[in-house]
């Protein structure tokens, strides 16, 4: 607004449009050991695209990076005490690990980066009480990748944990 008040304010160091985006998800200046090369970058997301950004201060420009494009509606960052960054999802409850690669682990149900019996039983759970699973959800449970998720995964699954 030309007649805003100004004084003592600082203007937005960064802007973007919302024509594919809705509205910022603000997050943390990352502080973490496992991705070196985020090391002082602001991250941040927005909301209804899921797409995650770098905000970095380079002598004075400020570079705007985006490093993720994810189907997950950002609605919080969380930091843990060694400064790894996670992202909670409204929309399927989930809270993710920001990784380098963000791709989810075939048959890792509970995203602990792990597969093991504890994946097992939640995969039983969705097959038995016939849970109609979100993408993200469906693609790690989908073993196999036949675009179905069934006991046959559950098979796989095994197999993969007794032979890994």
């Amino acid at each position: 607004e030309e007649d805003c008040d100004t004084e003592g304010l600082s203007q937005p160091i960064w802007e973007y449009t919302h024509e594919n985006n809705c509205s910022v998800t603000g997050g943390y200046v990352y502080r973490g050991n496992n991705i070196p090369n985020w090391d002082g970058k602001y991250i941040y997301a927005d909301y209804c695209s899921g797409v995650i950004w770098s905000l970095e201060d380079q002598n004075g420009d400020w570079i705007n990076e985006e490093i993720m494009d994810t189907e997950i509606y950002i609605s919080s960052f969380g930091e843990d005490e060694n400064g790894e960054l996670y992202v909670c999802s409204l929309y399927d409850g989930h809270i993710y690990k920001l990784q380098t690669d963000i791709s989810m682990i075939l048959g890792d149900i509970n995203l602990d980066f792990n597969v093991n019996v504890t994946d097992i039983v939640l995969l039983v759970q969705y097959i038995l009480n016939q849970t109609e699973l979100d993408d993200h959800l469906f693609y790690i449970c989908d073993f196999n990748s036949d675009i179905q998720v069934n006991v046959v995964d559950v098979v796989m699954i095994i197999d993969y944990i007794l032979n890994d």
